[in-house]
């Protein structure tokens, strides 16, 4: 696997890690820990560090790779209050205002989204077919999910 994710040169497919405040090295670090590791499990992971900014509203950020697969993806977590879900609602229009509509023709976080998330049912977007495909959820335990696949 190539430890390099991204050029030097900034393409628009990489402004989700933008908007996340990301560092790409950061992940190419993570990444190069994870080529040399050993474990028994089928998916390896390591805590991804990143000391000088946030990463938007995440507390715990994983990179994943999969041996058999060879495939790896950042997996993004935040629990807590019912706070979480204004929060969602600004990512999702981020993500819309990036991607536009998702692959269920999902626009912005609306109404209908929100009633779901105080009735306990999860709220959703997706985008797969974009350079770095992206999966957020927001649960009924107030969990904000997002999942980033790199290759």
């Amino acid at each position: 696997m190539n430890a390099t994710l991204l050029s030097s040169v900034m393409v628009p497919e990489t402004a989700i890690f933008d908007l996340l405040n990301i560092k790409s090295e950061n992940i190419d670090r993570a990444l190069r820990v994870l080529e040399y590791s050993s474990s028994e499990n089928d998916v390896e992971r390591i805590l991804f560090k990143q000391k000088e900014e946030k990463v938007y509203v995440f507390d715990k950020i994983e990179i994943q790779k999969n041996k058999i697969s060879n495939k790896a993806s950042v997996c993004l977590r935040k629990k807590g209050a019912s706070a979480n879900l204004l929060k969602v609602k600004n990512l999702i229009d981020k993500l819309y205002k990036l991607y536009g509509e998702d692959d269920l023709s999902k626009k912005r976080f609306a109404l209908n989204d929100l009633l779901d998330a105080n009735h306990g049912k999860e709220v959703c977007r997706e985008w797969e077919h974009t350079s770095y495909p992206v999966n957020i959820s927001y649960n009924k335990d107030k969990i904000i999910e997002m999942k980033i696949d790199l290759d």
